[in-house]
């Protein structure tokens, strides 16, 4: 089973992530809740996903590396 990771760059006020997950939708709005940034200015980009078995349908590691993302000046 392959380990969650995540890539978040916060950038002119937009933010874009890269990370296997298997709900980019709800990824998105989550991130723009936490982040406080409008949707519409959240990408969440897929990458191959493999051996989630439904682990990474919870974003919480995509909010994690946003997080810091933010607190480091995006």
């Amino acid at each position: 089973m392959e380990p969650p990771a995540a890539l978040v760059q916060i950038k002119d006020g937009k933010c874009e992530a890269w990370a296997c997950v298997q709900a980019p939708q709800a990824t998105r709005t989550r991130l723009s809740e936490r982040l406080k940034i409008p949707e519409e200015n959240v990408t969440v980009n897929v990458t191959l996903l493999g051996g989630g078995f439904g682990r990474k349908s919870k974003p919480d590691f995509v909010l994690e590396a946003g997080l810091i993302s933010q607190a480091m000046g995006g």
